[in-house]
């Protein structure tokens, strides 16, 4: 090979000098095109690399979401095979719901059968239970030594059946028929039936028989049956329990008085200016209740229907009284009594017991009825000589130790 100045000569090839230049330069192109490859390529097994390590990651993470469904599915398939039990679960529920149905009606029917016994009991041995007790068993020894003398051994009563020696009898509920009208309901009271209070009505009405009272609320006295009787109209509970004490040891000298049978009457109170029916817990309820209790006779709640209307006492005058009373609309249901007793707390001239008679006299034409208060509302200034010493001291004492 000979180089010359201006060119090279290379085995017979001559290459100039600008040539070799050329070819230098492509040369170093070629080598920086070769390093930028390399530069890429090493970006390529970086990059790689990466991928690898995320699709690693990637199937880790779908591992652990497989577990997790798997996990998730097991509830699934357990509430599936309760699903599947249901059908015969709802069976044996069903039967369970029979079975307790069958027992509470088989629980009714004992205890209508042993509430209509406790009411035939109740007509005859009303409280104080243990005193009329001995009275029942008086006139059935009574009717057992008549009866003996003409029938040794065996002895029927009135459809009972008693048998010596024994320890129980046997008794219908015929044998009630055999006893004395009021006899058991009403001898054992030892109170005289003349003090009861039966005001002059200061109301006319055809339908009303009387109205009788305990007593008298005169006004701001300091009276002690007007303190007593200002009290329960206050409506705390341990009074009402007083008030209803006390009627019910009075009750049987009021129905003495106006000579009516306990077992043919019924018992009702009041309602009230916003009670359009009646309210177990009303304060005429508990006086109507310890009434009927007293004497065996029947309480009746929802006899009466009306509308609702202004509160009497806050009325001016007596006319808008009257007219807040036709406002109210009073309708009774039937009732299967020859008497009834309307029961009040309070009564000035009894127009709201003589609108209820109308009501009752209207779907039970024929009827006795008549009006009971605790007190009659009397204005001092007007009546200074009314006292309540009428009532008996007993009551007074029973009102005191209750």
């Amino acid at each position: 090979m000979k180089i010359q100045q201006e060119s090279l000569t290379l085995d017979g090839l001559v290459i100039t000098g600008k040539q070799i230049e050329a070819l230098g330069a492509e040369l170093s192109t070629f080598t920086k095109a070769l390093a930028s490859l390399q530069s890429k390529l090493n970006n390529i097994v970086r990059t790689s690399e990466t991928v690898s390590g995320a699709v690693t990651r990637n199937g880790e993470i779908i591992q652990h979401a497989s577990d997790v469904i798997d996990q998730a599915s097991d509830p699934f398939r357990q509430m599936e095979t309760t699903i599947n039990d249901l059908p015969n679960d709802v069976v044996n529920l069903h039967k369970e719901v029979v079975h307790l149905s069958d027992s509470l009606t088989a629980a009714s029917k004992k205890s209508e059968d042993l509430q209509a016994k406790l009411d035939i009991a109740h007509r005859y041995i009303p409280s104080p239970i243990v005193s009329r007790f001995r009275k029942w068993i008086k006139w059935l020894m009574h009717r057992w030594v008549r009866n003996s003398e003409t029938d040794s051994g065996t002895v029927t009563s009135s459809g009972g059946i008693i048998h010596h020696g024994s320890d129980s009898f046997r008794q219908s509920d015929e044998s009630h028929d055999s006893v004395p009208e009021k006899a058991i309901m009403l001898q054992d009271s030892h109170l005289p039936s003349d003090w009861w209070l039966c005001p002059e009505k200061t109301i006319s009405s055809e339908h009303l028989n009387d109205v009788f009272c305990l007593g008298h609320r005169i006004g701001q006295s300091a009276d002690n049956w007007t303190v007593r009787i200002n009290q329960f109209k206050a409506g705390k509970s341990h009074v009402i329990k007083k008030a209803e004490a006390t009627l019910r040891a009075a009750a049987p000298s009021l129905f003495r008085r106006i000579n009516i049978d306990p077992r043919d009457t019924v018992v009702i109170p009041v309602l009230g200016s916003q009670e359009t029916s009646g309210t177990a817990n009303s304060r005429n309820s508990h006086l109507a209740k310890a009434i009927a209790s007293g004497v065996g006779a029947k309480f009746v709640l929802d006899c009466l229907q009306k509308d609702k209307h202004l509160p009497l006492h806050r009325q001016p005058s007596a006319h808008a009284r009257d007219q807040a009373l036709n406002n109210a609309n009073y309708r009774a249901s039937r009732l299967s009594c020859k008497n009834v007793v309307i029961v009040d707390d309070i009564f000035t001239r009894g127009a709201t017991m003589s609108e209820i008679a109308k009501a009752i006299h209207k779907s039970n034409p024929g009827t006795q009825i008549f009006g009971f208060a605790l007190g009659r509302h009397v204005r001092l200034e007007y009546s200074p000589t009314q006292a309540n010493t009428n009532i008996p001291q007993e009551l007074a004492e029973i009102w005191d130790k209750t």
